[in-house]
């Protein structure tokens, strides 16, 4: 990470948008955290993206105030292609109802 160590050449940001839908294989905590963003929105869909290693880096990262998404992400299992190593999704792992544009369109009852 030779934009972020040992000196930060990008500064920080206000919003900052995940990459790959929230998958695991991206967001690396390193990147999210040298950025320290005031708001994420995650571009994630109903079964796609939202990985809980993706979720967890953004709820750490120093400053965070707000994540937005997409879509609500339902409950899925992990997927090792994705680097993913437990379950996602679900209500542990969503943004309030009021900061899911989509909320609907994937939770299920």
């Amino acid at each position: 990470m030779t934009w972020y160590a040992p000196t930060n050449l990008l500064g920080t940001v206000d919003v900052y948008l995940t990459t790959a839908h929230g998958l695991a294989l991206s967001n690396p905590a390193a990147s999210v955290h040298a950025l320290h963003p005031r708001v994420t929105i995650m571009n994630n869909g109903p079964t796609k993206g939202d990985s809980k290693e993706t979720w967890l880096t953004l709820k750490s990262s120093p400053g965070l105030e707000d994540i937005w998404q997409l879509h609500y992400s339902v409950d899925r299992p992990a997927n090792k292609g994705f680097r993913e190593a437990s379950q996602n999704g679900g209500p542990e792992q969503n943004a309030p109802e009021q900061f899911i544009a989509e909320y609907g369109a994937g939770k299920r009852s």
